[in-house]
């Protein structure tokens, strides 16, 4: 997480032009954007304090039979809660994003609380901020690191998802992005029955939404990890 952008790690950018429909027929590994020079480009920055939210089961993203989350489990949803239950009625909610425990980011989850020090299931990070969209250009949000999986929501709607804990990529909400207040949800997913994402011998790996030094940092080591190892036998 650096500067503004929307760059996070995170940080909303701007770019000119107009919106482009997502290419068709690309199913290698070339990302959707190529945002070029975005640390140089006016941005936001969204580093601070956000909520968080652990999702041991994944309900946040589907039931237990697969299917859409239910909305009262959906932490992504744009919905002031404290507000809707001021009104009375028969609404319910098992989570209040809002009022949740909060966390600096970027930053490790398993470093922030001794709770998720061992925790490597999905945990949803949430904060809102304030934008003013500007005609003929174009607004992205770019992350420095997510580890490993990301499920990125703005103002209520997925606008992508990225797999990969070490590198940065960019979503374009030009179309999402309001005037005024904006919800920000990142689910981050830290699980993988495979264990394709590199980890450190002794299990430690920093988990969630991480910073530009951090992700050079942890990419360096485990590299040096394993290339001791081979060394060594």
């Amino acid at each position: 997480m650096t500067n503004i952008l929307l760059v996070l790690l995170l940080a909303v950018g701007w770019a000119p032009g107009q919106s482009a429909a997502a290419a068709e027929g690309d199913t290698g590994l070339r990302p959707a954007v190529l945002l070029t020079g975005a640390l140089y480009r006016e941005s936001q920055d969204l580093s601070g304090q956000w909520t968080y939210s652990k999702d041991l089961y994944k309900t946040g993203l589907t039931d237990i039979n697969g299917w859409v989350a239910k909305s009262r489990m959906q932490r992504y949803r744009d919905l002031d809660v404290a507000a809707v239950e001021a009104k009375g009625g028969t609404d319910f909610f098992e989570f209040d994003m809002d009022r949740g425990a909060r966390m600096d980011i970027p930053g490790a989850w398993n470093a922030a609380a001794p709770a998720l020090r061992w925790y490597d299931g999905l945990v949803w990070f949430q904060r809102k901020f304030r934008a003013a969209p500007q005609a003929g250009k174009r607004a992205f949000l770019r992350f420095e690191a997510v580890n490993y999986r990301a499920y990125v929501y703005l103002n209520g709607k997925e606008i992508g998802r990225h797999e990969g804990g070490f590198t940065p990529f960019v979503l374009e909400v030009t179309e999402q992005l309001r005037a005024g207040e904006n919800r920000l949800t990142v689910g981050a997913d830290f699980q993988s029955p495979r264990r394709e994402h590199p980890v450190f011998q002794n299990g430690w790996n920093r988990k969630g939404l991480l910073s530009e030094t951090g992700v050079r940092k942890e990419a360096f080591d485990v590299l040096s990890a394993y290339y001791r190892t081979l060394e060594d036998n």
